[in-house]
């Protein structure tokens, strides 16, 4: 959204989809998922992060400290965890890189001036006033 912007630069990590429109294949990669929820039992919030690819996936609970991994090719519900292999630390390696590569440098911007047409527009949907 941001390169259709016209916005220059890479304000925020990933591969551009730009030119996936067109039918293009994306980038080999990978999707990093958060989500903090209530747990049932009234516990409190727990933290979930998850980092998916075509071929498998792994999820931590950070609240908990653990984590479960899946191949999606063999078991695609997910159901039944592998154990903590080369693949996995694989993953979890790529999420480290993930997690600190998005973390923001201190007195920094992701976006440092917006053009005004993108603005306008941001505007007459109600994200902006």
């Amino acid at each position: 959204v941001l390169e259709l912007a016209g916005v220059r630069g890479r304000p925020l990590p990933g591969p551009s989809l730009v030119g996936s429109l067109s039918g293009a294949e994306p980038a080999p990669g990978f999707a990093v998922s958060e989500t903090a929820s209530r747990y049932r039992d009234g516990r409190g919030v727990g933290k979930l992060t998850a980092i998916t690819t075509s071929r498998d996936k792994l999820i931590e609970w950070v609240s908990h400290g653990r984590s479960e991994y899946f191949d999606r090719i063999a078991d695609p519900g997910e159901r039944e965890p592998l154990p903590n292999d080369r693949r996995a630390a694989r993953l979890e390696r790529r999420l480290r890189r993930y997690e600190k590569l998005r973390r923001p440098v201190p007195g920094t911007s992701f976006l440092t001036e917006l053009p005004e047409s993108l603005a306008e527009e941001l505007r007459a949907l109600g994200y902006m006033r």
